[in-house]
């Protein structure tokens, strides 16, 4: 059973009960020792989905919306939709965001300091919270709380796969799916990297990407 928890007390009762991981962070406050070492003793896993949190402490529109990225995969109206979200946001709402955010941040950063086993999860499909994008940002944002872009990395790969019980998924093996994406710069120096796409292979074959792009900007 995995459980979408906002509540402190929600969640040490779904730890109590047996629940095998939780779709988001607390929300109400930062989480305490015991509540973690309980997710690491029960064997929880946690998908930090911080993403969709980040975006409630912008009160102007945020640098990442001009990602090369988006461009190539979200519709012009899209984008100006969620400029204007973030333009009409107000101050002290932001405000509040941002306080609450620093507290999953700390939250993330305990639960990856006791050994908790964090998955990645993104809420793409969110209004404005763009299929694909989400992901990037997602590990970017682990990384600001303290996990190395390797760390980030494996939460999305070999971590999720392992979750799903896939032992032919997520890892550069002999024996599993070649499903994987070529990069123009190196990760683990900057997790921002995963966004430089070069090529992309499911099953072993190229993925034609400038025919997809076509037919999504195709009038």
């Amino acid at each position: 059973m995995i459980a979408h928890v906002f509540y402190h007390d929600d969640a040490e009762e779904l730890v109590a009960a047996g629940v095998d991981g939780f779709a988001h962070l607390v929300r109400d406050r930062e989480m305490d020792d015991a509540l973690v070492a309980d997710i690491v003793e029960n064997e929880v896993f946690v998908m930090p989905n911080i993403g969709i949190s980040e975006r409630g402490r912008h009160a102007a529109p945020p640098p990442w919306l001009g990602a090369p990225i988006l461009a190539e995969t979200v519709a012009p109206a899209v984008l100006a939709r969620a400029t204007d979200t973030f333009a009409s946001r107000a101050a002290d709402a932001a405000e509040r965001a941002a306080r609450s955010y620093e507290q999953m941040e700390r939250s993330l950063a305990k639960l990856h300091a006791a050994g908790a086993s964090l998955v990645l999860g993104s809420d793409s499909g969110v209004q404005d919270h763009f299929y694909g994008f989400s992901a990037h940002r997602e590990l970017e944002l682990m990384v600001a709380a303290g996990l190395s872009p390797m760390e980030a990395i494996a939460t999305a790969t070999s971590r999720s796969a392992d979750r799903l019980g896939l032992d032919d998924s997520g890892r550069l093996a002999p024996g599993a799916r070649a499903d994987f994406i070529v990069l123009d710069a190196n990760p683990l120096d900057d997790v921002t990297n995963t966004r430089r796409i070069a090529d992309v292979y499911l099953g072993g074959a190229a993925v034609d990407r400038a025919a997809l792009r076509a037919a999504w900007t195709a009038p």
